[in-house]
């Protein structure tokens, strides 16, 4: 008995078995069309060798080639099935819960990324959940997405989420990373305007506008004989031997300077001796 297959309809077992579920029902429903499905049970009707290797012709074309291995031992249908669900059936579940905590961790670090990046890694794991059998609804999986964006993009969210109550139909993720990269180009513009301005200060006088080589106040002082040097935060004062002396004694504490910044030295010059 012949049964032509065409090979471009197989949906393949991705390795690791992520979509195991989805190609197990495939590969049964496909059987049975052919009549076939009986040889995944262990004791079938009207057994024929031929209709058998058929059966496990079929479901071996559609494996990874990593998957090969396991089959060493396996001589019929029925042994080539029971030993891939022993394999990928119970990791199925396990492999789901990955995909759920992946998604649940899943940030957008907006410095190394654009938000269309963010938006490409959260389909592609999105896909993946489906492939190991999520059912969840388009619709959530947009929500999710929204809900892990920065705060700054709440108003726009909310206005999505309001617009779309007037539709028949939710949003699509593309619509949704469209009007969001929409946003976030004019954010980004906004913030380049609001940039702070590096404001010039004068080291001499603590006034703003000007530079220390600039300051008409420090060159007004050194044209009257003064000169005013600028000091530490708050330095204490040396004292005299006698002073040193009575502070021990007495308990007392060091004495500082009341909170300046500079002192004043005053000097006059002086005639040359000749």
């Amino acid at each position: 008995m012949s049964h032509p297959y065409r090979l471009d309809k197989i949906i393949k077992l991705k390795a690791g078995g992520s979509n195991y579920q989805q190609w197990a029902k495939a590969t049964t429903d496909r059987l049975e069309k052919e009549g076939l499905d009986k040889y995944l049970n262990a004791n079938p009707n009207n057994y024929k060798i031929d209709d058998d290797l058929a059966a496990m012709a079929y479901v071996r074309l559609s494996l990874h080639r990593h998957d090969l291995m396991y089959l060493k031992e396996a001589k019929t249908a029925y042994e080539t099935w029971e030993t891939l669900r022993k394999h990928y059936e119970g990791k199925s579940g396990v492999h789901l819960l990955l995909l759920y905590t992946q998604m649940s961790n899943l940030r957008w670090i907006e410095s190394k990324g654009s938000l269309s990046d963010f938006a490409q890694a959260f389909l592609e794991l999105k896909n993946k959940m489906e492939m190991a059998g999520d059912t969840t609804p388009e619709s959530a999986f947009i929500i999710q997405f929204m809900a892990l964006l920065p705060s700054r993009f709440n108003r726009a969210i909310l206005n999505i989420l309001h617009d779309s109550t007037k539709v028949t139909e939710f949003p699509t993720l593309a619509y949704v990373v469209d009007q969001l990269k929409a946003i976030d180009e004019s954010q980004g513009k906004e913030n380049k305007i609001r940039e702070p301005v590096q404001v010039e200060f004068c080291e001499y006088c603590s006034q703003e506008g000007h530079l220390l080589e600039d300051c008409y106040r420090r060159q007004r002082d050194e044209g009257r004989g003064v000169r005013r040097q600028t000091m530490p935060h708050n330095p204490p004062l040396p004292l005299s031997p006698v002073k040193e002396r009575n502070k021990v004694i007495r308990g007392q504490s060091m004495p500082t300077v009341s909170q300046t910044s500079s002192q004043f030295i005053t000097y006059r010059p002086t005639k040359a001796k000749i």
